[in-house]
């Protein structure tokens, strides 16, 4: 019980430390104006996205129904049930991804309404857009992850979040 907490604990202590040296990285590149605004609401699209992927729902109703039909139907169908929930995931975030894109200056606008008619707006579009394509790994690696923690493999979870910050 002590190696798995001090695994996590370590993990999200990293996580915490390269999160605050990125955001002041940032800061010092970036400074402040339009052109840090533009970036930092973009980014925050994808962050949300993340952490309600990563730490939200998906974790907390994979794992015990993974385990609940491992135990009742064995490691075959447990299998089959993490491969669709891992298409299906995937599939959906793809066409989320798309679909946002499509609609990227209203999704801007609606998170930061100050922007519209100034050219941040166009700033954060373009931002967003590069940053899009990362909703689609998200949620696969998400899925993985999960089962990683079903099978009480904890270490590549509480440290992946290093490669986001």
């Amino acid at each position: 019980m002590i190696r798995p907490f001090l695994t996590v604990s370590t993990g999200t202590l990293a996580s915490r430390l390269l999160g605050f040296a990125r955001d002041a990285m940032i800061a010092a590149l970036l400074g402040t104006g339009p052109v840090a605004d533009a970036f930092l609401v973009a980014f925050q699209l994808v962050n949300v996205v993340r952490r309600l992927l990563t730490e939200g729902a998906l974790n907390a109703a994979l794992v015990p129904a993974w385990l609940r039909l491992r135990e009742a139907e064995g490691a075959v169908a447990a299998a089959a049930f993490a491969g669709s929930v891992l298409g299906t995931v995937s599939a959906a975030l793809i066409v989320a991804a798309a679909s946002i894109g499509l609609l990227m200056p209203f999704v801007i606008t609606a998170l930061a309404p100050g922007f519209a008619g100034h050219p941040t707006l166009q700033l954060a579009v373009t931002y967003a857009d590069l940053m899009l394509p990362y909703l689609a790994f998200a949620g696969p690696a998400a899925v993985m992850m999960a089962l990683m923690n079903a099978q009480a493999r904890f270490a590549l979870t509480a440290f992946s979040p290093l490669l986001f910050n």
